[in-house]
């Protein structure tokens, strides 16, 4: 007589599949109803209420409004600052989404610019949550970060160059989430598109807007079709009266632009958890450290009328990682803040694989001073990275131009 599946008196679970601990006994004498146990959502719960009653989360004022869009809405652009939980709550998103519906009618995919994103920062969020909330299933980093129930895939995180493993999902229920989305490439913007072509499907895609000329500008502009929520980092919780009062710039800068104090939107929230909020999400601090070191002036003009007008100067630094704004919007910039972190991480890319061999002549880049204090910057260019930086003080241009003539033959 074959043997009947044995539950776990540890785990309530066949294999390594948590259950309901008051139906164990019941489930233990009887297979069929294991296996209703296996497939049926673990929680019916709305997101807010699964997210504080499983792990103890309250979503901040950003995260709800997030969440609200995504519930409305099958496309949600999320332009934000820098520190504002955006990971956490995808993970929480990705855990909750998969807890709700039936094994098998659900899958989620996540994705940013590069596998150390994926695996270091949405991925690594959500094995938190997947441990905390004691959600089923394993996960696993065999080639790419993969959760399965069983033997069934329900969510995986693939880099923007496989493109072609966007194709052939096919699930009642879908959830993407494009992760950094500034950094992700147009082609992979529309393999999510086709995925979204029928059945639910939900498309989030959060991340800092660097870049004046990225796809991720492009929907975050008004008649995209996407529905946009900006997270201001001066709106976050951590902004409170109490807590910009040691800044007093910053707290100008908030009055001028009549940005308001958050304690009134977090007064229902305890205090366990604004604690926490203090130590994880952005600082006034830190902002106040931006201002001075980016440059963030409060300048007053006098007006025809007689009047004052105030402006202030707004760097691009500034608006993208605090104000969560395009720095299209800014005052001041002449090479765009995307091109040189996507510069920055191309050589990173280039490192991190061992520096291999590059193709392509060599071509020489130049910031020339002349026998001032100034020193005068020569680059090395091979292919898609800059392979040497040379500086020299106290270098006439005439010299400068001899040596450079030299290197060129």
């Amino acid at each position: 007589m074959p043997r009947k599946p044995r539950v776990s008196a540890a785990t309530g679970a066949l294999g390594a599949m948590p259950l309901d601990p008051q139906k164990r006994i019941a489930l233990d004498s009887d297979p069929l109803q294991l296996a209703a146990e296996m497939f049926r959502p673990r929680s019916t719960d709305s997101f807010e209420k699964w997210a504080r009653e499983r792990l103890g989360s309250w979503l901040n004022p950003a995260q709800v409004m997030i969440n609200d869009s995504l519930i409305r809405n099958r496309y949600t652009a999320v332009p934000s600052c820098h520190s504002a939980g955006k990971s956490y709550f995808s993970a929480l998103k990705v855990g909750h989404f998969i807890d709700s519906h039936t094994l098998g009618s659900a899958f989620a995919v996540t994705t940013a610019p590069t596998s150390a994103q994926i695996e270091s920062v949405l991925w690594r969020e959500l094995h938190r949550v997947h441990a905390r909330a004691d959600l089923r299933g394993r996960l696993t980093r065999s080639g790419y970060p993969q959760w399965r129930i069983g033997d069934e895939l329900i969510a995986y995180g693939r880099r923007p160059t496989e493109i072609a493993s966007f194709q052939g999902i096919h699930a009642r229920f879908v959830l993407i989430i494009l992760d950094e989305a500034d950094g992700i490439p147009e082609q992979l913007w529309i393999a999510a598109d086709t995925l979204a072509s029928s059945g639910q499907v939900r498309v989030l895609a959060i991340g800092n807007p660097d870049g004046a000329d990225t796809h991720f500008a492009r929907v975050c502009k008004p008649g995209s079709g996407w529905n946009v929520v900006r997270i201001d980092g001066l709106r976050t919780p951590n902004f409170t009266r109490q807590g910009v009062t040691a800044f007093p710039e910053l707290k100008q800068y908030m009055t001028d632009n009549n940005i308001p104090f958050a304690d009134k939107a977090i007064e229902h929230v305890p205090q366990a958890t604004k604690a926490e909020w203090r130590d994880v999400l952005l600082s006034p601090e830190w902002v106040y450290e931006r201002m001075q070191r980016w440059g963030v002036v409060r300048r007053e003009e006098d007006t025809a009328e007689g009047g004052t007008k105030v402006t202030w100067t707004e760097p691009s630094l500034w608006l993208s990682k605090v104000r969560g704004r395009s720095p299209t919007e800014g005052s001041e910039g002449i090479i765009p803040l995307a091109w040189v972190e996507k510069a920055i991480q191309r050589w990173l890319d280039w490192d991190s694989a061992g520096r291999p061999k590059l193709e392509g002549r060599f071509i020489f880049g130049g910031d020339i001073a002349d026998s001032g204090k100034d020193e005068t910057v020569i680059s090395r260019r091979q292919g898609y990275c800059i392979v040497e930086f040379t500086r020299t003080p106290l270098q006439d241009t005439d010299t400068t131009a001899k040596r450079l003539a030299a290197r060129l033959r």
